[in-house]
């Protein structure tokens, strides 16, 4: 008679092998990029920069944008959900990234110039095995929005952090997976 343990690994490996039991949900999951290369809340991601690697990353909100933000009068209080739409904080795994410039409601002229001055706003996406995981805007800033203090060059920070859960049932540009 064989042993009970060889007899239940012999099951388990039947069972996985004819599909009984689902391995990781987030290696069988539908790829989503495709989703996500035009959308109208997120941006034209069809000429982004794509980086295949794997990481995590610690991403968090400017402070000093959330404070001036913040602080705008309370008749701007459609203007402060958005600007500060989203979380504070994420950490986030990834295997791929994309990333794009965004100048958009410019002319030519003065897309030209904002380019010329490093002034156009980043949206980056992260990706973990084919699902979106965050979205980041990082936008140019030439002075601290509180003290007023000028940098010598514009200055990248994240304004903006939208994690999957946003993503999907807030703005619902993908369906939720059922189950």
């Amino acid at each position: 008679m064989k042993s009970p343990l060889f007899v239940w690994s012999a099951l388990l490996i039947l069972l996985i092998n004819c599909g009984g039991v689902q391995g990781d949900e987030e290696e069988t999951a539908l790829d989503e990029r495709p989703l996500f290369k035009q959308t109208d809340r997120l941006g034209d991601f069809t000429d982004a920069v794509i980086v295949n690697k794997k990481g995590t990353i610690h991403l968090k909100v400017w402070e000093p944008h959330r404070e001036q933000v913040s602080s705008l009068p309370s008749a701007l209080e459609h203007a402060k959900k958005v600007l500060l739409e989203g979380v504070d904080e994420l950490v986030v795994e990834y295997d791929e990234i994309w990333e794009v410039v965004y100048v958009g409601g410019l002319t030519p002229q003065q897309e030209s110039e904002w380019r010329s001055k490093g002034w156009y706003d980043v949206f980056t996406l992260y990706w973990k095995n084919g699902r979106v995981m965050a979205w980041t805007w990082k936008k140019p800033f030439v002075r601290h929005p509180v003290t007023l203090q000028e940098f010598p060059s514009a200055k990248y920070f994240v304004t903006n952090i939208l994690d999957r859960d946003y993503i999907v049932n807030e703005l619902r540009l993908i369906e939720p997976a059922r189950g």
